[in-house]
């Protein structure tokens, strides 16, 4: 078996009084078993195959202690130190490398024993990173619409020229004995390079995901389907699958060269990329090792020629700090959650049951109120631009962030 992730925590984010969130702390509640027959009197006994689980009310039974706002930003964070050299790389193609190479390197493999909450509208979560090199990143991560569920957020560093910027939605279905979960909603990973701005965007922010044997059987978990990458910057692009193989999340790809129009607006999903001359192929585990060949001068993939790109395991996830908790607003995911949380950790499951159901009760009354008003929840740091995504509103959000 591979050893166990390494996790480093910054000075700090061991400061006493800074807030805590259950999205970076180990438990035993990650492993708790869920007796089969208590989750069908519970919940599954009342689903029916292809429902979608974003509009039901999920018994905290099945909930881990912390919000998808609160897995955004750490997963956000954790590895953004890879990206710092990429401005510097001198060749294009070593850049997307790079980029991929930080998407894979942050490519766990899950277990999915729990989800996270559902955020209720105009949910908010913030973190930082104080790196060794005096460098800061931040990430800010928004609930912005309700039904479709959509959470937007932003990661900055000004030292290193690194901003990125996403709107997740997750479909989540039931399938009888098994779920799937669509992510929709693209990332925007825009890095300095000489003073330019290069922009990488990728199909969607993380690969979809199938939970097999929910019920009955032996349950496994992986990332499923395709993903892409593309630089309309350079011309270079990257395509990944995602697949279950000899009992293990398996990732194969290529990165490409393609030619740009003179408006360098290529869009991926316009293109025929199926002739592509593959220039690197790429093949790994999840949470393992992932390697690659170079074919750009029409080679053969050799084995004895492979090149380790990543170990997921030598690049230590980093713990974001989080405000103090006297300096958290009501919306804020950790102090909203809290009771929900330590009853969760606590193995006190009605109790959890009670104060998840009155934070979702003051929801749909707020939301009800709304429209009997006929107005629209006024975000507090997220817009809709012209394109339809969600961008964040002050450029100098960080800024304003308090500690």
């Amino acid at each position: 078996k591979n050893p166990k992730q390494t996790t480093v925590f910054s000075v700090a984010s061991l400061c006493l009084n800074m807030a805590k969130s259950y999205s970076n702390i180990r438990g035993e509640w990650e492993n708790r078993k869920i007796s089969i027959w208590g989750a069908a009197k519970a919940f599954i006994f009342n689903l029916r195959p292809g429902q979608d689980l974003t509009r039901i009310t999920i018994p905290a039974l099945f909930l881990r202690p912390y919000s998808i706002l609160e897995e955004i930003v750490t997963r956000s964070l954790q590895k953004i130190y890879l990206l710092f050299e990429v401005g510097k790389i001198e060749d294009p193609l070593e850049r997307m490398q790079n980029v991929l190479r930080w998407l894979v390197a942050s490519a766990k493999a899950e277990d999915m024993n729990h989800k996270p909450y559902n955020p209720v509208m105009g949910e908010h979560h913030v973190g930082r990173i104080v790196h060794e090199d005096g460098s800061t990143t931040y990430c800010i991560a928004e609930q912005v619409t309700h039904h479709p569920p959509c959470s937007a957020f932003c990661v900055y560093n000004e030292q290193h020229g690194i901003r990125l910027e996403g709107n997740w939605m997750f479909d989540v279905t039931f399938h009888g004995n098994s779920a799937t979960v669509q992510t929709i909603g693209g990332l925007r990973v825009q890095i300095d390079v000489n003073g330019v701005k290069e922009t990488y965007l990728f199909e969607r922010g993380v690969p979809n995901m199938l939970i097999q044997n929910v019920i009955f059987g032996t349950k496994y978990v992986c990332w499923t389907g395709m993903m892409d990458i593309l630089c309309n910057d350079t011309g270079y692009r990257c395509e990944l699958e995602f697949s279950w193989a000899s009992k293990s999340n398996q990732l194969n790809g290529y990165i490409h060269q393609f030619e740009q129009d003179e408006n360098n607006n290529n869009n991926d999903e316009e293109q025929d990329f199926s002739d592509a001359t593959k220039l690197r192929l790429y093949e790994g585990v999840c949470g393992g090792k992932t390697y690659y060949y170079d074919v750009t001068n029409g080679q053969k993939k050799n084995k004895k020629k492979r090149v380790l790109l990543c170990d997921f395991n030598e690049n230590p996830c980093i713990v974001p700090e989080y405000p103090s908790e006297e300096l958290l607003d009501d919306f804020s995911s950790i102090k909203l959650w809290k009771d929900v949380s330590q009853a969760i950790v606590d193995n006190d499951m009605a109790e959890a049951d009670i104060q998840k159901n009155a934070i979702e009760d003051a929801q749909r009354a707020r939301i009800l109120e709304l429209q009997e008003q006929e107005k629209e929840y006024e975000l507090e740091y997220f817009e809709k631009n012209e394109e339809g995504f969600w961008a964040i509103k002050n450029d100098q959000w960080y800024n304003e962030l308090k500690y």
